[in-house]
């Protein structure tokens, strides 16, 4: 169609994604690249997603760049994890070894941004429509920002990810930051 196309996958979303990339992979039909940009907001998916084909990893190859933002503070992850015996999700602690992520993959840390009002704080886990920073960033995506361009990142070496920092000014649920 000659246009950009994305994908946005929220929470369980991302879960039905994986199974989804399962059958394409089954089907052996998948174009080379599909998507402009795949953004996983609160994925609610194992730690270890990227490691293999059987998860998200092949992802990496139907979409240009792959964002992936996540929250320490994100309280239904931390339920999902606790309750149903999960493995460590993507969305609350990032990837079990970024050293497995592929390139084009970029992981987002929020919980700098993201008031912690216990629990129950309804930005815990909508977060990347709840609040400003985090909507902006994915604007600057949805754009074709390069990681470098989008200014209010901090790089961490160590984790392989960024950290984003708060917009002057941003607003969460109608307060100001």
């Amino acid at each position: 169609c000659n246009r950009r196309i994305h994908l946005l996958a929220h929470s369980m979303g991302n879960w039905a994604l994986r199974h989804a990339l399962t059958h394409i992979q089954v089907l052996g039909a998948a174009p080379a690249c599909v998507f402009d940009q795949a953004i996983l907001a609160a994925p609610d998916e194992d730690a270890d997603a990227f490691e293999s084909d059987g998860k998200l990893r092949y992802l990496s190859r139907l979409a240009r760049r792959v964002s992936v933002y996540m929250n320490y503070q994100d309280a239904p992850l931390h339920v999902s994890d606790w309750a149903k015996g999960n493995p460590d999700r993507l969305g609350k602690g990032g990837p079990s070894d970024p050293d497995l992520v592929p390139r084009n993959v970029t992981v987002l840390n929020c919980s700098t941004v993201i008031a912690d009002n216990g629990d129950m704080d309804e930005t815990s886990h909508q977060y990347y429509r709840n609040d400003e920073t985090v909507r902006c960033d994915i604007v600057a995506v949805l754009k074709g920002a390069t990681d470098d361009m989008v200014g209010n990142r901090l790089w961490v070496p160590e984790k392989r990810y960024y950290t984003l920092q708060a917009i002057a000014g941003a607003t969460v649920i109608g307060k100001a930051a």
